[in-house]
């Protein structure tokens, strides 16, 4: 699961997108196929004994989005393990 602290905004949020590359990809690509509004992701199709760097980035309803959040890394252990919180 993904954990983040919310963002303050002048402008209403549509919600957060949460991203996930490999490491060594700057783009990555979104996880989820809309905005979520709540500060938490559980990401259902890591592949067992993978390592991903994840983040999120704030859109608001105007569809503007924020910077980045810090990238953080996570292994996903194998034998259906899950991935830890962050």
């Amino acid at each position: 699961m993904v954990k983040w602290n919310p963002v303050s905004s002048k402008t209403p949020l549509a919600g957060y997108q949460i991203y996930r590359a490999y490491p060594g990809d700057e783009q990555g690509a979104p996880v989820n196929t809309s905005p979520v509004r709540e500060t938490f992701y559980r990401d259902r199709s890591p592949q067992e004994g993978r390592t991903y760097m994840y983040w999120v980035v704030a859109q608001t309803v105007e569809g503007k989005v924020s910077v980045p959040s810090t990238k953080v890394k996570v292994d996903v252990p194998k034998a259906g393990g899950v991935v830890p919180f962050f």
